[in-house]
């Protein structure tokens, strides 16, 4: 049961919640539930039955928001975030084992460390749960404000576009959506920083707790002279 609720966590903060938020704004924005959905939340059956396809449509939704920052336009921003996020937490954190952290000298790129210390603990979470759990929340709570980026941007084209009258009554109304959209993006944005560059910082104290070493010590060269003579 430990190895499964870190990623029903996961799932809940990654995938669910942000699909969610995207429901919200699209039944908000006007968008209505086929007449021939209704059975599914009668009294009785529907009762057990509405909360599961919200969940599960909400489920698809946060994969599809996933599957967005792989495009690469959005790649690239998440990468970016990425690479600062794990450069910060490495020039910050005080090494405990000094022999456990990367030469960054000499042009040496830290990506190909992080990426090698993330599959290590990986690998790592199967004797040691809790080592992986750690770092994989922090990655779940960072994908949460990254996923759900998209559909506040989608809540503000909605309230720019002054299509939907519910929300545009007014002038003083319009301002308050686009102020409290701006300030909920900025957030979620400072969040995904933040918490990347948690995930890396659970990430190092784990390398160098274990002293983990990367590149690993190649294995001592075999002589090709045959022993005993020539």
């Amino acid at each position: 049961m430990g190895d499964v609720i870190p990623f029903f966590y996961y799932d809940i903060l990654a995938r669910i919640i942000p699909g969610v938020m995207v429901l919200a704004v699209l039944r908000y924005g006007g968008l209505r539930m086929p007449e021939a959905w209704g059975s599914l939340f009668t009294v009785g059956w529907g009762t057990v039955i509405a909360p599961l396809v919200i969940a599960g449509t909400a489920y698809v939704i946060g994969v599809l928001l996933e599957v967005t920052w792989y495009i690469p336009g959005f790649r690239c921003v998440a990468e970016l975030v990425s690479n600062r996020a794990f450069q910060s937490a490495h020039d910050n954190y005080m090494w405990l084992n000094p022999g456990s952290r990367p030469d960054s000298r000499g042009g040496q790129r830290l990506k190909p460390f992080r990426d090698a210390a993330w599959d290590w603990l990986i690998l790592e979470g199967t004797e040691k749960p809790l080592v992986f759990a750690h770092a994989h929340r922090f990655q779940a709570e960072m994908k949460l404000c990254r996923h759900a980026l998209l559909p506040v941007v989608f809540f503000l084209v909605l309230v720019l576009s002054n299509r939907y009258g519910c929300w545009t009554q007014c002038t003083l109304l319009r301002g308050w959506y686009l102020g409290l959209g701006l300030v909920t993006a900025l957030l979620f944005a400072w969040g995904t920083y933040a918490r990347e560059k948690r995930r890396w910082l659970q990430v190092l104290i784990s390398v160098d707790h274990f002293r983990w070493r990367w590149p690993p010590p190649l294995p001592p060269a075999q002589s090709s002279v045959p022993q005993g003579g020539c």
